[in-house]
């Protein structure tokens, strides 16, 4: 997370891809499939800013089916909605 959130400053500039040395793909565009998880991530380490940007980022983003599905459960995941089973 830190090395999203230095490199990037928001969520919105993050990108579908990296290489190595930490620059990114030359594609640009923006995807909930990328970003959304990024969400979970940063919820996880305590970057609550970062948290705050990508649920509001990932609440209004529409793209295919898959980017979708990723979105619906880091969506889940962020607002405490996804319940573990029970053993």
């Amino acid at each position: 997370m830190s090395w999203v959130t230095d490199q990037t400053k928001s969520p919105k500039q993050f990108r579908p891809g990296y290489h190595l040395d930490g620059s990114g793909f030359e594609d640009d565009y923006q995807s909930a499939c990328f970003i959304s998880p990024t969400g979970v991530a940063a919820m996880a380490t305590g970057h609550q800013q970062w948290l705050d940007q990508t649920f509001k980022y990932a609440i209004s983003s529409r793209d295919g089916y898959f980017e979708d599905s990723v979105n619906l459960l880091s969506l889940l995941a962020m607002s405490g909605n996804a319940w573990l089973p029970h053993k």
